[in-house]
């Protein structure tokens, strides 16, 4: 299984809502099969609590959502490479509660400050998502030609985990609190069709279409990760 894989990120001015994006990925046994990590962090200002002032002073304003995809980061090279760098078999579901251990010891970190999330753990067509708070999470599917979307996102700091295989033509959408809004479904729709993301060229302008749109609404911190399978 094979992904094109695109990006979108725009630091805004209010450093107290920062977001950070992770995209991870890797080939192996020889090229036959591909791991993939894709994230979308952001502090949320509104969602503190009271030890979070102490820890500001220690990781600093705007570096609270970098935090959390670093971890990520290195339990990705650490612990899923290898657990599936020299395996034929297995499913990314068998990471699941150390997925969530994680994250629980990151949040433990950092004292307290909500960072929202949203991601995916691919091993082949096996796919783990996770998510919580306010950032977007899209299902997407282009198998008959248009886009058809179904929105996973919520407001409950509780981490959702989902488990499944991930089928040509399928994707997701992860993306910060606010990117879709104000676009409508149908043109989002339309800017994800199959046609218009079945390149590395064609997704790359779509998603920067939509950051663009974003960015014209006086968005901060835009961001967003679009990822299909081919």
């Amino acid at each position: 299984m094979d992904f094109i894989t695109s990006y979108y990120w725009q630091q805004g001015e209010n450093v107290h809502n920062s977001s950070s994006l992770l995209l991870q990925q890797l080939s192996f046994k020889k090229g036959k099969g591909q791991l993939l990590l894709a994230c979308v962090c952001e502090e949320e200002q509104e969602r503190r609590y009271p030890k979070t002032q102490i820890r500001r002073q220690t990781y600093g304003a705007g570096c609270v959502s970098g935090y959390m995809t670093q971890r990520l980061d290195v339990w990705f090279h650490e612990r899923v490479v290898k657990h599936f760098g020299g395996r034929k078999k297995g499913s990314v579901s068998a990471l699941e509660e150390e997925l969530s251990y994680i994250i629980q010891k990151t949040d433990s970190e950092l004292g307290g400050i909500c960072v929202s999330l949203c991601g995916l753990l691919c091993k082949g067509r096996d796919f783990l998502l996770f998510y919580r708070g306010g950032t977007e999470l899209y299902l997407l599917n282009t198998r008959f030609g248009r886009a058809n979307l179904r929105s996973l996102s919520g407001e409950s700091e509780t981490l959702s985990l989902q488990c499944g295989e991930i089928r040509k033509g399928a994707g997701v959408l992860l993306a910060v609190r606010g990117f879709c809004e104000g676009v409508g479904e149908q043109p989002l729709r339309e800017c994800l069709a199959a046609g218009e993301t079945s390149t590395q060229k064609r997704a790359d302008k779509r998603l920067t279409e939509l950051g663009y749109e974003a960015e014209r609404r006086n968005m901060n911190n835009v961001g967003a990760i679009l990822v299909f399978a081919k």
